[in-house]
């Protein structure tokens, strides 16, 4: 039997191998040879796309002010109380399914995780652009409304926007 030959360790360094730099060169080159209509074809694929996205959201609700939420969510059903004891909405404004006290409705922490006591309830305030908003829990999931904005339970959130959207139709 021969002996093995050796293959110095020098002899492997030779090997190459596909490069980041050589698989963008490829790329960039199937980029080159795609013609006119080729282009044409993938920016009307991609107006397409965007406008299936966009024309399948239900219209989100536009309030001008907390006025405006207000009266709007108290004509379809939604309670909408004050945390203030002479009533008024001052800053804001509490949405719920069932009446709740001024005391409930001062008590829902805005810092920090959200408690059992959110639920079915959404605070309405002024959107961030007309003044500073300070706090939301943690947890909250939040809408913009226009020129309001309104956070609290998620699953109540999505049932006042379903309603709205279909009001908006």
């Amino acid at each position: 039997m021969p002996p093995l030959k050796r293959i110095p360790p020098e002899a492997e360094l030779t090997k190459t191998y596909p490069t980041p730099s050589l698989l963008a060169a490829s790329f960039k080159n199937w980029i080159r040879t795609l013609g006119w209509q080729h282009w044409l074809a993938i920016a009307f694929a991609a107006a397409v796309v965007t406008i299936a996205t966009y024309s399948s959201r239900p219209a989100r609700a536009r309030f001008d002010s907390l006025q405006a939420a207000k009266a709007k969510l108290d004509a379809v059903g939604f309670h909408c109380s004050s945390d203030q004891s002479i009533g008024g909405i001052g800053s804001g404004f509490c949405i719920s399914r069932a009446s709740v006290t001024v005391e409930e409705v001062a008590s829902l922490c805005k810092v920090g995780r959200m408690g059992e006591s959110w639920r079915g309830k959404v605070w309405v305030t002024l959107s961030p652009d007309c003044w500073q908003l300070q706090t939301i829990p943690e947890d909250a999931e939040t809408r913009v409304w226009g020129s309001v904005v309104a956070f609290g339970d998620g699953e109540f959130l999505n049932e006042i926007d379903d309603l709205l959207a279909t009001m908006a139709e």
